[in-house]
């Protein structure tokens, strides 16, 4: 048999497809459907030809990334109250669509829908799916008398489920704990004809007005267990921004995509040096204009310096909007374990599930941030000893390492598709 019938015999492996969906993912959260073969491919790790003899079309892509995100993913709760059901419910559902990648698809299924039959056709699977687990809720509660035999489930499902529909089509916050807290008061009272309660207290995220003696000391990294310098970028004013300001290694981590590592990394210090600081708040307050401007300079932040400066904006924007422009908060604030701070970072502008993993190791093996679990939410990138990512670079020796892992993990991934 010839090599080419063999090639051709050969069953698809899963591991190929699930990078070419784990891609798109990524890019929706970035950019939206936005994206080409060459794009999926190069995130891929495989040859722009895999992907195309897989999903032949943009339209077959994601809808699979859509179908392997939505069976099986939300199991209805039993807390034992139709209160406590239906804050779960709503909780689950917020934070599983709160997901950049997720948030994104469904966003394109929606809006395909009206002109595409199997997109349609998706959506009224995963409505029918919802539809099914409000009546597997509602009915233990109808069973038990809290609420009257005649209790649709369907009214229930679409209260909450076109209410979510509504705020990601139109790009506005989903709601938070307290928000859902007031949205279940009128959804219980609906379903049982209690009286509604009363208003509860407005809670508002703004700039950190915490006194003076409460603010965190200038040291910023230290009083969170920072102990190391780190050698990213081969430029030692660029490390020692990296070192010393949060918001510079985000940022930098950003901007690591399609250029060399060490270039991305130091972005954050010609960003500070061509606008005079490195300021959540004053970065997402810029004329876009001027701060595409900024980034195009020679020599240019990034090979995309337009692009990657309305995504480090839309960064920034979300940072001072949610933490108060303070970027360790986002690992500080609340203590959160590993998998939370998975979901912070994922549900921040640009940061797709690998990005946010790689971030974590990063934090975890260079800079002192040990969460509980934070190698388990970094995934193979938290592993002891390894060289797979930026978070392994502490010299030049491990920067070739981890370069070649890369160009080895790329030519195996070629080489299976």
């Amino acid at each position: 048999m010839s090599g080419e019938s063999a090639r051709r015999g050969r069953a698809p492996d899963p591991a190929v497809d699930e990078a070419i969906r784990a891609a798109v993912l990524d890019l929706i959260a970035e950019r939206g459907a936005d994206m080409t073969f060459d794009e999926v491919a190069a995130r891929a790790g495989v040859g722009r030809a895999t992907v195309f003899r897989r999903f032949p079309t943009k339209r077959e892509l994601i809808l699979s990334a859509m179908a392997s995100q939505s069976t099986g993913l939300i199991r209805p709760p039993a807390t034992g109250t139709l209160r406590g059901d239906l804050e779960a419910l709503a909780a689950l559902v917020m934070e599983l669509f709160g997901e950049p990648a997720r948030s994104g698809l469904l966003r394109t299924v929606l809006a395909e829908s009206a002109r595409d039959p199997a997109f349609a056709e998706l959506t009224r699977s995963l409505l029918d799916r919802r539809t099914e687990i409000f009546a597997e809720v509602l009915g233990r509660h109808v069973a038990t008398g809290e609420l009257p035999p005649e209790t649709d489930p369907l009214i229930a499902a679409d209260l909450l489920s076109g209410m979510l529909a509504l705020r990601l089509m139109s790009r506005r916050d989903l709601p938070g704990p307290e928000e859902r807290a007031r949205i279940i008061d009128v959804l219980v009272t609906g379903l049982t004809g209690a009286q509604v309660p009363p208003p509860r207290p407005a809670r508002t995220r703004g700039p950190d007005t915490r006194p003076p003696e409460a603010a965190p000391p200038p040291d910023r990294w230290q009083d969170r267990g920072m102990e190391r310098t780190l050698h990213l970028t081969g430029d030692p004013g660029a490390d020692a921004l990296l070192t010393e300001e949060p918001l510079a290694l985000m940022i930098g981590m950003l901007l690591d995509q399609q250029i060399a590592m060490e270039v991305a990394f130091a972005g954050p210090k010609k960003i500070a040096d061509r606008l005079g600081t490195l300021d959540a708040a004053d970065i997402a307050a810029r004329d876009p204009e001027e701060l595409a401007e900024a980034f195009a300079q020679t020599p240019a932040v990034h090979r995309f310096p337009s692009s990657m400066a309305k995504r480090v904006q839309a960064l920034c924007a979300a940072l001072a909007a949610d933490y108060g422009g303070r970027a360790e908060a986002v690992w500080t604030e609340g203590a959160p374990d590993g998998r939370e701070l998975l979901r912070r970072l994922k549900a921040l502008p640009g940061y797709g599930d690998q990005k946010a993993r790689i971030f974590i190791a990063l934090l975890g093996k260079q800079m002192g941030v040990h969460p509980a679990g934070w190698r388990q939410a970094a995934g193979p990138y938290g592993e002891e000893d390894s060289r797979r990512s930026i978070a392994d670079v502490v010299d030049d020796q491990t920067l070739t390492e981890v370069r070649d892992f890369k160009k080895a993990a790329k030519a195996a991934a070629k080489k299976k598709g």
